[in-house]
């Protein structure tokens, strides 16, 4: 039995397990520290804890910030899933450090398809960390809680069980569990049929094609505005290509006018980020770009910044799709028959270049940019004074806070934004806390006056919080 586990452990998957374990501590340790210095929000880390934590209680789907079922803003089943799990561990910190899991457990497939198709294990060494510290996956992990992220493994295990172990009804599964995670992952699951149709000649993968195009298209455009009685709000990120009337055909007779809002320099800046650490290889060969261009083309047509940045959820899908092109992109290198007994210098060139890429673009990664905040400014005695003010409020109140705060109060059955003024709640609140650090301005300060002039009174304040309460309430 000793010499079994002696010969499973060798030394490959002994450094790929410390990897991981490297991986899962190091940002497991830095989302905790994020949150427990004020720095998960309202949205969205509270609305989805909300969401967790009312399906944990057989409420399903139960939201109040921004909807009232929250598949009317997303087409997430799998938080039924982590409902699960939250109930029998509950808490914050169980969130953040199932998502960090989640992406933990992809490394290994990383490491595998790259020894499949490149060879050369330091090199897969070498993608494994690249993976790591990639914006894709550093943005996920330090931008709140979001069920997307569990569409990483999902993917990859599919894409690794259609490729290596050709395990169909397992990839099925994992295929449909990954579109449960989000209405726009079936796009992916789309291109990756079209890739498979192409290139292994199989008209079966057509049919993965179909699926994603049907349930992507099928959720956004009639699931959630039926549940959310309206179009689903992801569409007013494209005012840009709409009127009134729809889609704004005009602008094609104004090309340069598209060509400036796609070249804008913050987009620019973005693509740099994305494909700069693979020496933008993935961008190389045209069949390949299946794999992420139609989820990028998404976010590249947004108005949203968020969907341009590389440092919130909205690139999981581009980043399995850019990893797997540079894969056989590279794989495409080395059989080239004039490069093939030169492939293991150029990939000394190639890993030289990744490192110093990824070495210039770390210091504007989620990584740093989180941490040095953190640092600059701890909030550990306001978290502390939170944690005790929850324990003070009955759980039948409904409970209005800032943005920047709202990120504490997810296990609330009613919870709304105090501020802006964009979300119109048809109940008024019990209590209303207002972080001064974060939200301290004329708008805010208006809105407190009024209510205090009114129906409400002053609870308490600190030099850091606001709090006020209905006049007939004694909390």
């Amino acid at each position: 039995m000793k010499k079994e586990i002696l010969s499973f452990f060798t030394k490959e998957k002994i450094i790929l397990i410390l990897i991981c374990c490297i991986f899962f501590v190091g940002y497991s340790y830095l989302a905790i520290l994020k949150h427990i210095n004020l720095r998960t929000a309202l949205f969205d880390f509270g609305l989805e804890h909300q969401v967790v934590w009312n399906t944990a209680n057989l409420r399903l789907f139960q939201s109040g910030v921004e909807v009232p079922i929250y598949l009317g803003d997303h087409f997430s089943p799998i938080t039924s899933i982590v409902a699960l799990i939250y109930k029998v561990i509950p808490g914050d910190f169980t969130l953040l450090l199932l998502q960090v899991f989640a992406v933990t457990i992809c490394l290994p497939v990383i490491y595998r398809l790259s020894q499949k198709y490149i060879g050369y294990k330091l090199f897969s060494f070498l993608l494994v960390i690249v993976f790591a510290l990639y914006s894709g996956v550093s943005g996920v992990l330090l931008f709140d809680y979001h069920p997307i992220v569990f569409a990483f493994p999902f993917l990859l295990y599919a894409i690794y069980y259609w490729l290596v172990k050709r395990n169909i009804r397992l990839v099925v599964l994992l295929f449909v569990l990954a579109t449960f995670c989000k209405e726009d992952v079936g796009i992916f699951v789309a291109g990756f049929g079209i890739f498979i149709a192409i290139f292994e000649r199989n008209r079966k993968a057509l049919l993965l094609t179909i699926y994603g195009l049907l349930i992507s298209f099928s959720t956004l455009f009639l699931l959630i505005p039926f549940i959310r009685h309206e179009p689903s709000d992801t569409i007013v990120r494209y005012g840009f290509w709409f009127t009134e009337k729809g889609f704004n055909w005009e602008l094609f007779k104004h090309p340069r006018q598209i060509f400036n809002y796609l070249a804008d320099e913050y987009k620019l800046v973005y693509l740099f980020k994305l494909f700069a650490p693979f020496a933008f290889i993935p961008l190389l060969f045209v069949p390949l770009i299946i794999l992420f261009f139609p989820n990028l083309l998404i976010n590249l047509i947004s108005n949203s910044t968020a969907q341009n940045s590389s440092d919130a959820q909205y690139d999981i899908m581009i980043t399995v799709g850019i990893f797997l092109s540079f894969i056989f992109g590279l794989r495409y290198v080395k059989n080239l028959h004039k490069i093939s007994k030169y492939f293991s210098k150029f990939l000394v060139v190639l890993s030289v270049f990744m490192i110093v890429s990824n070495i210039m673009i770390l210091p504007h990664s989620k990584i740093v940019k989180e941490y040095d905040a953190v640092l600059s400014h701890s909030r550990l005695q306001d978290y502390q004074y939170i944690q005790s003010l929850k324990n003070r409020i009955p759980n039948n109140l409904i409970i209005a806070t800032s943005n920047g705060i709202g990120g504490q109060f997810g296990d609330r059955e009613h919870l709304q934004l105090f501020d802006p003024r964009w979300i119109v709640y048809s109940v008024e609140p019990d209590i209303v806390i207002v972080d001064k650090v974060e939200n301290n301005n004329e708008e805010v300060r208006n809105r407190i006056k009024e209510k205090l002039d009114t129906t409400f009174k002053l609870y308490k304040e600190t030099d850091s919080f606001v709090i006020i309460e209905k006049k007939e309430l004694n909390l």
